[in-house]
């Protein structure tokens, strides 16, 4: 088995490329810097849109937070209150109906006095 690895398998030449088309080119050519200047411009600009995009997002991220700190500081009592004479129309719209549906008049009173504190 050892002397069918052993040299059996006989050397594979391979053709010679050309070189003569790439060594005809010098070595810092103006061809090659042309296209490295470009695309390094071209990476330059969309690294400086990248940090532009950046910069508008965290400066909109906190004109966002400051309106909210101005919303909750000035109009959040209002919002309240709102919330309050809601609640308390509801209650009164409630006991109206009730008023008017039930037939035992000794219920009524009661109902009525507390819409009037509700008022």
């Amino acid at each position: 088995m050892s002397g069918l690895w052993e040299g059996s398998v006989p050397e594979a030449k391979l053709p010679e490329a050309n070189t003569s088309a790439i060594s005809s080119l010098p070595a810092g050519s103006l061809k090659n810097r042309r296209i490295s200047l470009i695309v390094g411009a071209s990476f330059a600009i969309l690294i400086a849109l990248l940090i532009a995009l950046g910069y508008l997002g965290v400066n909109r991220m906190d004109r966002i937070g400051s309106d909210l700190d101005e919303i909750l500081a000035t109009r959040w009592s209002r919002v309240q209150l709102a919330r309050e004479a809601l609640m308390y129309s509801n209650r009164n719209s409630r006991i109206v109906m009730e008023v008017f549906l039930l037939n035992d008049k000794r219920l009524v009173a009661p109902l009525l006095t507390t819409r009037a504190e509700n008022t």
